[in-house]
């Protein structure tokens, strides 16, 4: 073949290529979107979208994303100036309509319940609206409505860690702990680039100490104060899985933590309280135990507690005092006398 020949081959063989690659370069133009889409709910798709709001200001879906970012990211506040621009620019008031009645189930889901009902029942399949109410039945004390609404959502989407988070959260509050370890275990590996991923490992956290795990359970604690020092649920796991362990310096140490950030919280002051007594100081846990009791007068472990502790101290008359307001409060779980723990009584 002459060299004229061989470059007009070479030429014809090249076109192809060139066409192909102008083609996929102003696609990337038409739509900047596409890498944002499929981030949407991590972390890395919130900077993506402050600088896509800057480079293209007049593109209604940038804003539209942003909302549903925002309300991911429990920012609610940010959600309806969002909209109002995706408004302005175009963008489909039924889409629109959707987003701000699932931010408003995401602020006071038992009011907004007709509303996000009404949108599963004209959409059965969409994700969005399946693991709002998801996260809505959870937090308002139905687990197995959120649990059969997380696993449509991930019949659509298997490996999505939002719905593995309220599945997962939801079983433990079953009780039904190995279902429970599986999703939030599947949560966790999605990393921390995904929204409520320190969530996650603080209800794994407190999924193992309820099977009994308490190092592994311990570990996962301390790596999310260690990312966020004053996470509350996390020092109390940190005290509980201390306890657990006979830790009862670390325990009291996380215990006295939580009481700097939120004093006279009741749980708290008990644990603190029985790594006390665990430790032999009496009278410093007594304190703590009047503490918690002022709290919530009315709570049975507390008043079993007092009255059993009292009889160790030797103040029977005391003793015998919160035995009655425990016999009054819960006739048929009677104390059978001061220093004997009621049953069924933690």
């Amino acid at each position: 073949m002459s060299g004229t020949r061989k470059r007009l081959a070479l030429g014809l063989l090249l076109v192809p290529a060139a066409i192909g690659l102008g083609w996929w370069a102003r696609s990337a133009q038409a739509d900047p979107l596409a890498g944002v889409r499929a981030t949407i709910g991590t972390r890395p798709a919130t900077h993506a979208l402050e600088q896509l709001r800057r480079e293209e200001p007049n593109n209604a879906e940038v804003f539209f994303l942003s909302a549903k970012q925002a309300r991911l990211e429990e920012r609610p506040g940010e959600v309806g100036p969002h909209l109002a621009q995706a408004e302005q620019l175009g963008w489909p008031a039924p889409q629109l309509d959707r987003e701000r009645t699932l931010t408003r189930a995401s602020i006071d889901y038992p009011r907004n319940r007709p509303a996000v009902e009404a949108l599963l029942r004209s959409h059965p399949d969409d994700g969005d609206v399946l693991l709002a109410a998801a996260r809505g039945e959870l937090q308002t004390g139905a687990p197995a409505r959120a649990v059969e609404l997380a696993t449509r959502a991930l019949d659509l989407a298997p490996q999505n860690p939002q719905a593995r988070f309220i599945r997962g959260s939801a079983h433990a509050r079953a009780k039904r702990l190995d279902l429970a370890r599986a999703d939030l275990e599947a949560a966790v590996a999605a990393g921390p680039e995904v929204f409520h991923f320190r969530d996650a490992q603080v209800a794994l956290g407190s999924c193992l100490l309820d099977l009994g795990e308490f190092a592994p359970a311990l570990e996962l604690f301390r790596a999310v104060r260690a990312a966020e020092p004053a996470n509350l649920l996390a020092l109390f796991g940190i005290g509980r899985a201390c306890s657990y362990l006979g830790q009862w310096a670390d325990a009291e140490g996380a215990y006295q933590a939580i009481l700097k950030l939120r004093p006279g919280h009741v749980e708290t002051l008990l644990g603190l309280a029985q790594v006390l007594e665990q430790r032999g100081d009496l009278p410093q846990a007594l304190g703590h135990l009047e503490a918690a009791e002022k709290g919530d007068p009315n709570r049975l472990e507390t008043l079993a507690r007092l009255a059993k502790l009292l009889a160790a101290l030797g103040q029977p008359e005391r003793a015998r005092g919160y035995e009655a307001r425990y016999r009054a409060l819960d006739p048929n779980r009677l104390p059978t006398g001061a220093g004997q723990q009621p049953k069924g009584v933690p």
